[in-house]
């Protein structure tokens, strides 16, 4: 078994076993991520997910989310991070508690790439 599919296998027993409602993962290593990818790491169809990949350094970010609990309403997407723009849910009302915005933020390596992110 490849170390990649180790971890994915480790991610997966944490979802299952935690029951999150979101989880945000750094350092992906993908290049592309599909939705049969999600569903299995997660256990479920019922999330959504927004993947960002970054450079050839191996960057990369990978949010998901129970539909249940979040509600996206928007997603703003750049080089380096993404921002999500969400309304949070309670219980089986459904009923909107809140609007957030999460900022997942990957940085890279190189201080030169680092400042043309933030500058």
């Amino acid at each position: 078994m490849s170390l990649v599919n180790i971890k994915w296998e480790y991610l997966h027993n944490l979802v299952k076993k935690e029951k999150p409602g979101i989880i945000c993962i750094q350092k992906t290593k993908l290049v592309s991520v599909n939705s049969q990818k999600c569903y299995a790491l997660w256990g479920s169809n019922n999330i959504n997910w927004v993947h960002r990949s970054v450079d050839v350094d191996g960057g990369g970010i990978l949010t998901m989310w129970h539909n249940q609990i979040f509600n996206c309403i928007k997603t703003v997407e750049g080089k380096g991070f993404i921002i999500i723009i969400r309304e949070y849910k309670t219980g089986e009302s459904d009923r909107v508690v809140k609007v957030g915005v999460i900022i997942l933020v990957v940085t890279v390596r190189k201080w030169h790439s680092e400042k043309k992110l933030y500058v």
